[in-house]
């Protein structure tokens, strides 16, 4: 090998010796800067929200950033994301920092289906992480603020007005009723801009409406319900004096198994608990009333023309379906003409118990008036004194005041009245206090027809009910009973 050969392979190996020297100091500084400033494997980010709230309220977002080895990393700062549900582009962001427990939360006002991501954006000493997406449901609010009237009567509308929040413009609200196990849409409604609603409906029967309602479903806001509501439906058997039954209106009997209908047609109809038809007034017209006129005379009319009228006359007349099927118009207690008799027969009341005033509605009692200085309302006394002012004795014959049921008896007999065990049409049947039929404060009724084997009294009673009913001769109701012969068949 020559001289220039040998230096030329000289210079070749002192420079591969340099660059394996070089590369060795950049490993050796590499390391310690590594070994100086290691970054995190990988940090975790986690992030919890309420899985729902009220539309308009505050939702609470929080999580947790900790580093590989589980140490929670203090003081780092957060960013909180959010979107309406089904954006592609994040809308809001606001910035948290951890606590020394690497905890974070913060508040966010929603009113839509929100997503919420958190993002650490990474530091000399750990790296950045983002968490997962989480999502909070708004549930708006159904708000129900009017049912007008409390106590709607069959055929008339009930109102339903309320409000919703958000105010979602045309939201589409369902009116829902619960019956027979299952919720049934009765109609749909539009939320104003302003976010109220309002519904109309008619009530069909007497049964209580449970009624709610219910918003449509969409993906920026989950489906709501309002409070469920119970609507109590008036249901009368007494067309009173003066008073009108329009067209759809109905008349029940108390025990709710007779109706009587005005039809759209012009038809007044008699039907039972399965819709067959008992009677029927057999007219036609349109926009029709019926009207129990205060001079006795039960009449139907369309559009000003006459249809029908029952041509009878009496003094506070009232119209009443009754318990046996049979309508009947009396004039204090006594029938002027029926469905199932007309003119040519009277009729008496049906046997009937009732918490409202409609089983002694037929004597035209008008239960919130004192008299003879009784109390009014369910009271016993205040009815028997109403019947004996209709037979004309306006005040009480032993002065006032009347007394307690259980005085009746000793009071009559020092007002020189005949008192004894014989019941009479028209009399005051009294039970003392204590005695079968008389609890605590005695108890005063009303004959209205006497048999051989029974006799049948109406009442009112202070605990809350009017009835008409049947008293065997031979039950200890009647054995402890005396008839007090005010007014009556068997007076003095």
């Amino acid at each position: 090998m020559g001289h220039s050969a040998l230096r030329a392979q000289t210079r070749s190996f002192r420079l591969v010796v340099a660059l394996v020297a070089a590369t060795l100091v950049m490993l050796l500084s590499g390391a310690e800067l590594a070994a100086a400033d290691p970054p995190s494997a990988g940090s975790t980010l986690t992030i919890k929200a309420p899985q729902s709230i009220t539309a308009g309220t505050s939702a609470k977002i929080s999580g947790t950033l900790s580093a590989v080895s589980g140490a929670k990393i203090a003081s780092a700062p957060i960013v909180v994301r959010w979107r309406t549900v089904g954006a592609s582009k994040w809308r809001g962001a606001v910035n948290v920092k951890t606590s020394s427990k690497g905890n974070w939360s913060t508040k966010i006002a929603m009113s839509l289906n929100t997503e919420f991501s958190a993002e650490f954006a990474g530091s000399s000493t750990a790296l950045g992480v983002k968490s997962v997406v989480v999502r909070t449901s708004a549930v708006q609010s159904i708000m129900v603020t009017t049912l007008s009237p409390s106590r709607p009567a069959i055929g008339q509308f009930l109102t339903v007005k309320g409000t919703v929040s958000p105010a979602l413009r045309s939201t589409t609200l369902s009116l829902q009723r619960w019956r027979n196990g299952a919720w049934t849409t009765l109609l749909k409604t539009k939320v104003s801009s302003t976010g109220t609603y309002s519904a109309k409906i008619r009530i069909a029967d007497a049964s209580t409406q449970i009624l709610r309602l219910r918003s449509g479903s969409r993906k920026s806001i989950t489906r709501a319900f309002s409070a469920t509501r119970n609507v109590y439906v008036a249901v009368t058997a007494t067309l009173g004096t003066g008073a009108t039954l329009k067209a759809r209106q109905v008349l029940m009997s108390p025990n709710g198994v007779y109706s009587a209908t005005l039809r759209t047609d012009g038809n007044l109809v008699v039907t039972d608990s399965l819709g067959a038809p008992l009677w029927a007034s057999g007219t036609s017209g349109r926009s029709p009333a019926l009207t129990m006129g205060t001079d006795g005379n039960l009449a139907l009319g369309s559009s000003g023309r006459s249809l029908w009228s029952t041509g009878t006359k009496g003094g506070a007349a009232v119209l009443v379906m009754q318990n046996d099927g049979s309508l009947v118009v009396f004039s204090k207690g006594t029938s002027l003409w029926s469905s199932t008799k007309g003119t040519a027969a009277k009729v008496q009341p049906a046997a009937c118990w009732s918490v409202s005033f409609d089983c002694i509605s037929f004597s035209s009692y008008r239960p919130y008036t004192s008299y003879w200085a009784m109390y009014s309302g369910h009271n016993c006394t205040n009815y028997v004194a109403y019947r004996m002012i209709t037979k004309g004795v306006t005040r009480s014959p032993w002065g006032l005041p009347g007394g307690s049921a259980w005085q009746w008896r000793a009071n009559a007999k020092k007002a020189k009245i005949k008192v004894d065990t014989v019941p009479t049409v028209g009399a005051v049947i009294q039970w003392n206090r204590y005695t079968y039929g008389g609890g605590s404060s005695g108890h005063v009724a009303y004959v209205e027809s006497v048999s051989r084997t029974s006799i049948v009294i109406s009442e009112d009673s202070w605990s809350g009910h009017g009835a008409v009913r049947t008293i065997r001769r031979d039950s200890p109701s009647f054995t402890s009973a005396r008839f007090i012969h005010i007014k009556d068949g068997g007076s003095n």
